[in-house]
């Protein structure tokens, strides 16, 4: 009978250890599609740096031109 109930269990043990490979399997494809998108983040977010130091830049030179546009609206009372 404990022959019985060991070779049960081993099987058992066998047919979770077969389950758990499958999930172990997919794994590198997994890395590789998460090292994809980590590259494509990458590179959107140095592209959204870029657009937003070039926006900093507008946004200083159009402050510089609305305190200029506010004097000459004062001066000849636009």
């Amino acid at each position: 009978m404990k022959s019985e109930n060991l070779n049960e269990e081993i099987l058992k043990l066998k047919e979770i250890n077969f389950k758990q490979l499958f999930e172990i399997m997919p794994l590198p494809e997994k890395v590789e599609e998460l090292l994809k998108n980590n590259i494509t983040y990458n590179k959107e977010l140095s592209d959204n740096s870029a657009k937003i130091f070039e926006l900093k830049g507008k946004v200083h030179e159009l402050s510089h031109q609305n305190k200029e546009y506010i004097e000459l609206k004062n001066l000849f009372q636009i």
